[in-house]
């Protein structure tokens, strides 16, 4: 065989290879995420998947461009209840693609919330009614945008770590035993839109302190008894805000 033969079969068989390769891959992935979902399930969760562009791929030809190569992703995660404990929860470990976990009403305590400070791309994190009293091992999610603590034993030192989530639109602090000094910490949160304060003692201060927060669209104060003269300084500091009581 000559080699101007030998090219042209090479030529040939080349794309055929990469297919083969890629596909391999590609399959792997998602037995690799069928897996860890059939984990989650049973250990009480419900779970979201969804197809995603190849991360080298998305870097060469955008992330809308879908092909036979995507990957199945985890990104959504409900372990809610009080049958979830800290043994429950350490089965999230290792899904760094997850975007969306809710572990409200359940066990889950300052331990078990260890696991999630290696899911880095959380955006939404709701845990109401849960037992937690810091925030620390969460530091580490810088994408942080949404999170719910209502009702939590989180205090006014525990909101020191807000300072971690620089993307955070959505706070939901309610019922929470706050004093001036959580309220300051709060209202360093600059990108806020949404914030709960229900059930809180909002004092004066701490209308003044959250009037810096000059992009809320949504003030949520129901049960709790700011003076007249507080909200009425708030709401000519922030007008565009809607105070629901």
């Amino acid at each position: 065989m000559n080699n101007r033969k030998k090219a042209l079969i090479a030529l040939v068989l080349a794309p055929l290879l990469a297919f083969i390769v890629l596909e391999g891959i590609s399959l792997r992935s998602i037995q690799r995420v069928e897996t860890k979902r059939r984990e989650v399930v049973a250990a009480g969760g419900k779970t979201k998947t969804e197809q995603r562009v190849p991360a080298w791929l998305g870097r060469l030809r955008g992330d809308d461009f879908h092909t036979f190569l995507d990957e199945t992703a985890l990104t959504e995660i409900t372990m809610s209840g009080a049958d979830i404990t800290d043994e429950n929860v350490k089965h999230l470990q290792g899904l760094t693609d997850l975007r969306v976990l809710d572990v409200s009403q359940s066990q889950i305590s300052d331990a078990g919330l260890q696991v999630l400070s290696g899911l880095t791309d959380l955006r939404f994190v709701n845990l109401f009614k849960t037992p937690v009293t810091t925030l620390t091992p969460l530091e580490p999610l810088h994408q942080l945008e949404t999170l719910v603590i209502e009702h939590t034993e989180i205090t006014d030192d525990a909101l020191a770590s807000l300072e971690h989530f620089p993307n955070l639109t959505e706070l939901n602090a309610g019922y929470l035993e706050l004093t001036d000094t959580g309220i300051e910490h709060i209202a360093r949160c600059s990108k806020l839109e949404t914030l709960g304060l229900s059930g809180t003692n909002l004092t004066d201060r701490g209308c003044e302190l959250i009037s810096q927060l000059t992009g809320l669209t949504t003030l949520v104060l129901r049960n709790a008894e700011p003076s007249p003269e507080g909200l009425r300084a708030f709401q000519q500091a922030v007008p565009a805000c809607n105070v629901i009581r």
